[in-house]
């Protein structure tokens, strides 16, 4: 098993309200972990728990327009904290996340583990995955990553977006016009991290736009989740956000993405028919399960009636908490 002195925790992202208790989750689970602190000049750092800290300048200061998301903030704060790690292993995450426990490396220490035939690490890495469907297509979460520090460095080591693909839209037409949004990137976050990794790496990925969508996109997105990484809800990795916007990810029951067993599935599938990992996370018990699912469906459904998307939310976060309550109580 990994011992905490050979892990280095990059915490990247703005310091917040929950920063401190993100560090405080750290000394808890992996007392010896260094802690590593990527965020902005300028930032208040009282009270935050940290072994080295990097002060960012803000790749947005004096832009000439309004960017229409956070990419080049993400990139910019998780590269500088990877560049200071320097122990074997690393975990990536946000600012306003938490630790619960230490599954994300019982998960990575699994010794059965099926071959790969598609490989891009030298091991795999332990995130957050969505299935794919439309619109998200070679999407990982950017959540959190934990795995050998080689490989998560080269993850990241990927271009900054430039204008023409935060504006793509504007010069050029979508894949399928039907799957567009109103936002003009070219990618999702996420997928411009996979998109370019892979790329470099040296797979063909012909996906256009975050509007392209095919049967046989969907297979690559899957063998290269199955072959490269163990995807796990947030619950199974034991890391959490009290953030209202993603406290849904919380839930142990996930349509948006992959539990571990829909990752166990997949390598079935793509990999090793037979596979059986020796190590299943723990999952709640079924009454709470049901709990959760009765409160959520009784706010949910009734939701999709109401026409204002911002009450609709409202709601949904709601549900959302009350989902996390019933995990974690008032902690």
């Amino acid at each position: 098993m990994i011992r905490d002195n050979e892990i280095s925790v990059v915490l990247q992202g703005p310091v917040t309200n929950l920063t401190q208790g993100a560090t405080q989750s750290i000394r808890k689970n992996l007392p010896e972990a260094e802690i590593i602190l990527s965020t902005w000049e300028g930032s208040d750092l009282s009270n935050i728990n940290y072994d080295k800290v990097l002060l960012n300048k803000d790749p947005y200061e004096n832009a000439r327009r309004e960017y229409p998301s956070n990419a080049n903030r993400m990139l910019v704060s998780t590269k500088a904290g990877l560049s200071a790690v320097g122990r074997k292993y690393v975990l990536k995450m946000r600012t306003d996340f938490e630790l619960t426990g230490t599954n994300f490396i019982k998960l990575f220490c699994m010794d059965n583990l099926p071959p790969r035939e598609m490989f891009v690490f030298s091991s795999r890495v332990v995130c957050y995955a969505w299935k794919p469907k439309p619109r998200r297509l070679m999407h990982i979460g950017d959540f959190f990553f934990f795995g050998k520090t080689e490989d998560i460095k080269s993850l990241f080591d990927i271009p900054l977006y430039d204008d023409s693909e935060f504006f793509y839209f504007e010069t050029e037409k979508p894949a399928n016009e039907r799957l567009r949004r109103s936002n003009p990137n070219r990618f999702h976050p996420e997928q411009h991290i996979l998109v370019n990794f892979l790329i470099k790496r040296g797979i063909s990925v012909n996906l256009k736009d975050y509007t392209d969508y095919s049967p046989q996109l969907v297979e690559l997105t899957q063998k290269v989740i199955a072959n490269n990484f163990i995807a796990c809800s947030f619950f199974e990795c034991s890391i959490r956000t009290k953030k209202q916007n993603l406290i849904k990810f919380c839930s142990p029951i996930q349509t948006r993405g992959y539990n571990f067993s829909n990752w166990v599935s997949l390598c079935r599938k793509y990999v090793d028919k037979n596979f059986h990992p020796r190590f299943t996370p723990h999952r709640p018990s079924a009454f709470i399960l049901i709990c959760i699912e009765i409160v959520r469906l009784a706010l949910i459904i009734p939701s999709c009636l109401i026409p204002n998307k911002n009450v609709r939310r409202k709601i949904r976060n709601i549900a959302a908490e009350t989902t996390y309550f019933f995990l974690y109580g008032l902690r």
